[in-house]
């Protein structure tokens, strides 16, 4: 992977937007409001599922193919006329990180496995950052981190409104029923689907669903 090529842009992207690995994230606004709700499923408190990509670079022709009047949300009608002739490549910017601040939490999210590669991945990749300028304040501390990542209300709130927010035209059983028949093909046995399965089994936002999003919000 390589993160550093044409870090930075102004067209929504940032960099290692993933949870586990140096990626790019395509931010929620500009791919929810430009391709349409009816081709990202949105959740009202986790956000909205969207592309990750290796590059910058790479996630600029992935909105460039996606964004788009989208018949079905009118909501891309009106977004639609902002999106700049000729794409969104041409706002990246290779010396875009100079005198950026970039913070990283290593606390609980770099504990690798004796052996790992990863540390050095990654130490190459932050010593890429500061090559292009970028001044990274390290070892940050988020308080009650492990309280945050231990609880249940993040995955309760992501099953119940995944399922809802799926579009008639396509129903989460439609999905479940596609990755089964061509299993092979998505990967199911490598993979599994066990947030689409425990997504299915629930009933939509019930008393005890808003109780745990009660204290999600806390946080």
């Amino acid at each position: 992977m390589d993160p550093s090529h044409d870090l930075t842009s102004r067209a929504g992207v940032v960099q290692a937007g993933h949870r586990w690995g140096i990626l790019v994230d395509l931010l929620y606004s500009p791919v929810l409001e430009h391709s349409g709700r009816n081709s990202i499923e949105d959740s009202e408190h986790i956000g909205c599922n969207r592309p990750i990509c290796k590059t910058v670079s790479d996630a600029e022709e992935v909105l460039d193919v996606i964004v788009g009047f989208d018949k079905r949300d009118k909501a891309t009608r009106t977004a639609s006329k902002y999106i700049p002739r000729g794409g969104y490549k041409q706002f990246l910017n290779a010396n875009g990180l100079k005198g950026k601040r970039l913070g990283l939490v290593r606390n609980p999210f770099f504990m690798f496995e004796s052996g790992s590669v990863l540390p050095q991945v990654f130490e190459h990749h932050f010593h890429t950052l500061r090559q292009g300028g970028a001044i990274l304040a390290d070892h940050l501390e988020i308080a009650n981190i492990d309280v945050i990542l231990s609880l249940s209300e993040e995955d309760a709130a992501l099953e119940a409104e995944f399922k809802i927010s799926v579009t008639p035209e396509r129903t989460l059983a439609n999905v479940i029923a596609f990755n089964s028949k061509f299993s092979h093909l998505e990967k199911i046995k490598e993979y599994g689907e066990d947030i689409l399965l425990r997504a299915q089994a629930t009933n939509g936002i019930n008393k005890k669903t808003l109780f745990k999003l009660a204290r999600l919000s806390k946080f």
